[in-house]
């Protein structure tokens, strides 16, 4: 137990989901329950309490470290980071070397744990491949962003299409370059971000006035009954 103090004591600060789920282990380890661990650490998980929680936290500490060493640096949260626990241990080993190869953000794994258990339980193939048949679909170098593209072109055949009519869409409105919309990453659900950066107030002025001609004239009322596909 005084080697889990010090542990904890050492990140107390900014417990990540990975410190937490080692934590929950180490607890484990000298003969406490799952739930009996988590008790004790409750003030430093900052998670809301019960079994759930629980065995997510112990079943994401057997990960791979390289995996928990991405999971703590992206921060990701305990919901994201159990997406991996679905894996087999095989293929959790092939996703641990994509995530070292290629860059991701915490939400572009999960995305990417996502797709490859579906293509993988839907085709019956392993994680290897799958990656295989997406270097040759690619057919040049791979780079996180193609490999998601590409894998969600796979798992989703429609994706393609339906994310070129949504680009096409945000095409035509002809706001300024300076006046960005922003998706949900995989269009996870139908929002969309407006971001704009301006020097003025005339500068300001002008691009609210421009996005709401827009409004008038029911551009973004196509954009929205798209997303809602």
């Amino acid at each position: 137990s005084v080697e889990c103090l010090l542990f904890l004591c050492s990140n107390i600060l900014t417990p990540s989901t990975a410190y937490k789920a080692i934590a929950v282990k180490k607890f484990v380890d000298l003969g406490k329950t799952i739930n009996e661990a988590t008790d004790i650490l409750l003030p430093v998980l900052k998670e809301k309490t019960g079994k759930q929680v629980a065995d997510n936290l112990y079943k994401i500490s057997l990960l791979p470290d390289d995996l928990l060493l991405f999971i703590h640096e992206k921060k990701m949260s305990v919901k994201n980071a159990y997406e991996f626990t679905r894996i087999n241990e095989e293929n959790i080993l092939e996703i641990s070397k994509i995530i070292k190869s290629y860059t991701f953000t915490s939400s572009e794994a999960r995305i990417l744990g996502q797709l490859l258990f579906e293509i993988s339980k839907r085709d019956n193939l392993m994680f290897y491949d799958i990656i295989e048949l997406v270097k040759k679909k690619i057919n040049e170098e791979i780079d996180g962003a193609k490999l998601i593209y590409t894998l969600q072109d796979i798992r989703y055949p429609e994706y393609r299409t339906f994310k070129k009519e949504y680009i096409a869409l945000l095409n035509a409105l002809s706001l300024p370059p300076r006046i960005k919309i922003k998706e949900k990453t995989n269009f996870e659900t139908n929002e969309i971000s407006i971001e704009l950066k301006c020097k003025s107030v005339k500068e300001l002025d002008f691009f609210l006035t421009k996005l709401k001609t827009t409004v008038d004239n029911n551009s973004f009322e196509k954009i929205f009954k798209h997303l809602e596909k």
